[in-house]
């Protein structure tokens, strides 16, 4: 696929070209929340979200630019944190937090040639692409229904 493309993508349909990549995180937890809200009373759902920061290029929007002490790279974490929690709320709010299993982990470590623009594997060695446990060794965070 064309990088330069970017599409935005429903049911296989290109719904847009090029988008405001600093909305993206937003705009796909405002699609979740529209999903969420949308449901039937005690209709079972599978809902997978992965969002595209913090994958290169990163953006951070205007809300969340220079909050963070972690340069871009942290102001994109903190905004997927915020919208995870916003994700939560409704799930709250609809009345079916509490039979659903949230499952929350990474792929694989960071891509560390990025700079400011990348994560940290703390003290594991290496990072994406390595075999070695900072390219591999991610976090996994499970809520509920254990």
């Amino acid at each position: 696929m064309n990088r330069e493309k970017l599409p935005v993508l429903l049911d296989n349909e290109i719904i847009e070209i090029r988008p405001d990549q600093s909305l993206l995180t937003e705009r796909y937890t405002d699609f979740g929340i529209n999903f969420i809200n949308n449901l039937e009373k005690d209709q079972p759902f599978f809902f997978y979200l992965a969002h595209s920061m913090p994958h290169v290029p990163i953006f951070a929007s205007e809300n969340f630019k220079g909050k963070s002490k972690a340069n871009v790279y942290g102001d994109v974490i903190e905004e997927i944190d915020f919208n995870v929690g916003r994700l939560v709320k409704t799930l709250k709010e609809k009345g079916v937090f509490n039979n659903t299993l949230i499952i929350y982990t990474s792929d694989n470590g960071p891509w560390l040639n990025f700079g400011s623009h990348a994560g940290s594997s703390g003290e594991l060695r290496g990072g994406k692409f390595d075999v070695f446990e900072g390219g591999y060794r991610v976090p996994c965070v499970i809520l509920g229904l254990m």
